[in-house]
């Protein structure tokens, strides 16, 4: 049975007045985990996001699940990509929970509040950080932050999460226990993961596909379809 990308990339260019990278084009499938690699300045972060909405791409397509990204409205794009900075955010007393809250926007309309509290909770479950869900972010570690933040594109409930450079600040274990939740998050939850890093010894266990930016081009460094399932 052929399986429906839910991230297909049609001869992307993507920068601001002058192509970055240009000629993209690439496939992501249910369960992917994929990691992207380049050197500084080569257009990682620029393409994380532009999938995600945030930049405009000078030429070519995207479609997000069967639909052009061009046809979707903020928050439509909100339902279907979540995407996880590399910076925390300033504001050192928000509560871990209301981190991982930020994650139901796109379903802020709903007039049941308890799918929403489901989702959190399901969220602040898999990610195990229920202990620390009362703790304002002054109060963690860069590791907890990043489950924290992982925890909000989960609660996000999108097929689509895009992560850029999620382990820059942490030390070599708890970078090997991020790429083992990313991949057990993929396989388990059914999500699509892009992740951004220049840790590629540390990760490379754990990826299906490897897409690597140079001298303005993506390459498909490698693939392993028996990775899916």
């Amino acid at each position: 049975m052929t399986m429906n990308p839910v991230l297909n990339i049609v001869n992307l260019s993507i920068g601001q007045d002058s192509p970055i990278v240009d000629s993209i084009n690439g496939v992501a499938f249910k369960h992917d985990l994929i990691v992207l690699t380049g050197e500084n300045g080569s257009g990682k972060s620029t393409l994380l996001k532009t999938i995600a909405g945030i930049n405009k791409a000078i030429s070519g397509e995207l479609i997000i699940s069967g639909d052009p990204i061009t046809n979707l409205s903020q928050k439509q794009r909100s339902a279907k990509i979540a995407f996880a900075s590399t910076y925390r955010i300033k504001e050192d007393f928000i509560k871990i929970e209301d981190v991982v809250r930020f994650g139901q926007y796109p379903y802020s309309h709903l007039s049941e509040t308890q799918a929403i509290d489901d989702g959190v909770e399901k969220a602040i479950e898999i990610m195990g950080i229920d202990k620390i869900r009362n703790k304002y972010l002054n109060q963690v570690s860069d590791g907890e932050w990043q489950k924290a933040n992982i925890a909000r594109v989960l609660a996000q409930k999108t097929d689509l999460i895009l992560m850029d450079e999620p382990t820059a600040f942490l030390d070599y274990p708890s970078r090997m226990r991020l790429y083992r939740d990313l991949k057990q998050i993929c396989l388990t939850q059914n999500k699509t993961i892009v992740v951004s890093t220049h840790d590629i010894d540390s990760v490379k266990e754990f990826a299906s596909i490897y897409w690597h930016i140079d001298q303005g081009k993506l390459k498909i460094l490698q693939e392993s379809p028996s990775w899916r399932i």
